[in-house]
């Protein structure tokens, strides 16, 4: 944790420590009808502010912020578990910029498509090669062959027309731009090469976010203060001022996320060998970062097109253990190949349409192939395939480059955070309770069953969905409508609806009483 973030916690606990000890039996509360001026005031203090301290994902347009704002309002423990997840991701990545980055979801590449296919120049290419490749015949019938593009959770396409992205992108046919798995990319991204460590990337504390924070848990502080007496025993442990717990301890969560993990107005282009790949054929990246220059354990620079040429498959991680032997050999699958496409005239099909042969080269063998263009999800009834050959969607290698990792340094501060965590779950779980319990003995006063019924389902809904949350940003961090996988973001839409219901009948339950019992203010008991 930073100095900077240290002396934000402490000046928090400066503004909040002296509120907890206000002297709560020498004051009494002064009330009068409620006014609509009164109840914006006090759901936009309590509720409202909170929805604007949640942390936004990178680059997305307003309204992914609203709908995650919309979130938070309904659902404040969703905001705990997403602010909760961040926290984890920043500190069990590795400490450059360019890791914290990844882990908070602002970098991008550049990826091949389904509708990738081969230049009419030479170019190398690594690919997983049929088993029947070199028994292939270069007879007066060509065999047909196609190249299909491994679609992984390696990454998730987004449409970087609607997002904000640091410089301009020019594609090329064929590539498509998407949002990175960290996991995944530190194996052809050399994180850890001494220029990769010594960049430095724009991030932003977002002081107003921070401000907004510490005001909406103090002024929370006080109206559960105002809880105490006349609305208690009104309305006992259905109270509306106990409502607000939540929200406050949200801010909490909400105002540590942003100060230590921060914020990223902008994605970042992530510079790699695909995007090396489409830039060889027309595409512009301007203000790319990042460099696949890696770096050995002796300090020399080795280039991924170094790399590339085949030999020995390179050590890139210390360590044998069954994650990185699988990921090893998950690459080593991919051969060096040298692959272009010819025109040889008119198909004998569609005379219409000119035939193309695909030409692979791997090593001193080299086959012919009629091409065959990899058939949509909508067509039905194409040709079957003598041979297919797959190529990585983001990478182009069979080796982890030095420079790549398979697992990240273990500094003893991501133990640390995860131990916290485990502490805050159930607090999470059970201090909304242990409040209410100590301000109300759980005393039911005057309320009525449906008032009891809605507030305790609000507290309560919200708790089912901490967990869901925290796991869902802890695998996409880029969860909104832009940036997330469509079925994700269904998934995640009606679990929030579903869960909605007992928020929105507490606010319903809240407004009622506040029209009954008037709007209160402290006031010095007579001495």
């Amino acid at each position: 944790m930073t100095l900077r973030s240290v002396v934000c916690v402490a000046a928090l606990c400066i503004l909040v420590v002296p509120t907890l000890a206000l002297p709560i039996r020498a004051a009494v509360l002064v009330c009068s009808p409620t006014t609509w001026a009164d109840l914006l005031i006090f759901f936009g203090t309590n509720y409202f502010a909170h929805a604007a301290t949640i942390p936004s994902v990178p680059g997305v347009p307003w309204y992914d912020t609203v709908a995650w704002g919309v979130i938070g309002l309904l659902l404040p423990f969703a905001g705990l578990g997403k602010s909760m997840g961040l926290v984890f991701r920043h500190f069990t990545s590795e400490s450059g910029d360019l890791e914290k980055a990844s882990a908070r979801a602002a970098l991008l590449v550049v990826c091949r498509s389904e509708q990738w296919e081969p230049s009419t120049q030479p170019e190398e290419i690594y690919v997983k090669l049929p088993d029947n490749f070199h028994q292939a015949s270069d007879g007066s019938s060509l065999p047909t062959a196609q190249i299909q593009v491994q679609s992984s959770n390696a990454t998730t396409i987004v449409d970087h027309r609607n997002l904000k992205i640091h410089g301009g992108i020019v594609l090329p046919p064929g590539y498509k731009v998407a949002i990175p798995n960290s996991d995944i990319l530190r194996q052809y991204f050399p994180f850890r090469s001494a220029i990769n460590k010594s960049i430095v990337l724009s991030r932003s504390q977002s002081y107003v976010k921070m401000a907004l924070s510490v005001a909406q848990l103090v002024y929370s502080i006080i109206t559960i203060y105002r809880t105490r007496g006349n609305q208690l025993e009104r309305f006992g442990y259905a109270a509306f001022g106990l409502s607000v717990f939540p929200y406050a301890f949200m801010s909490l969560a909400n105002f540590i996320c942003i100060g230590v993990v921060g914020e990223y107005t902008h994605l970042y282009m992530l510079r790699t060998a695909v995007m090396r790949e489409a830039k060889l054929r027309g595409g512009v990246f301007l203000g790319a970062i990042g460099s696949i220059k890696g770096e050995d354990r002796n300090g020399e620079d080795g280039s991924l097109a170094d790399g590339e040429k085949g030999g020995d498959l390179a050590v890139s991680d210390e360590g044998n253990d069954e994650k990185m032997v699988k990921a090893r050999k998950s690459w080593a699958e991919f051969s060096r190949a040298t692959i272009s496409m010819e025109i040889a005239g008119p198909s004998a099909g569609d005379h219409s349409l000119l035939e193309k042969v695909l030409v692979i080269k791997v090593g001193s063998t080299t086959r012919n192939f009629r091409y065959l263009p990899t058939p949509k999800d909508s067509e039905s009834g194409a040709p079957a395939t003598e041979y297919i050959f797959r190529i990585s969607q983001n990478s182009n290698q069979n080796t982890i480059p030095p420079g790549g990792y398979i697992s990240t340094n273990d500094t003893g501060l991501g133990g640390f955070i995860v131990s916290l965590i485990l502490c805050i779950i159930p607090l999470a779980f059970i201090l909304p309770y242990i409040v209410i319990y100590k301000l109300s003995g759980f005393h039911k006063g005057g309320s009525t069953v449906s008032e009891r019924f809605w507030m305790m389902a609000w507290v309560s809904s919200g708790q089912v969905v901490f967990l869901f949350f925290a796991f869902i940003v802890v695998d996409f961090p880029s969860l909104a409508i832009s940036t997330a996988d469509p079925y994700l973001v269904v998934g995640v839409s009606l679990v929030s609806l579903l869960f909605a219901i007992p928020p929105i009948g507490g606010f319903v339950m809240v407004g009622k009483m506040l029209m009954e019992f008037g709007s209160c203010s402290l006031s010095k008991s007579p001495s």
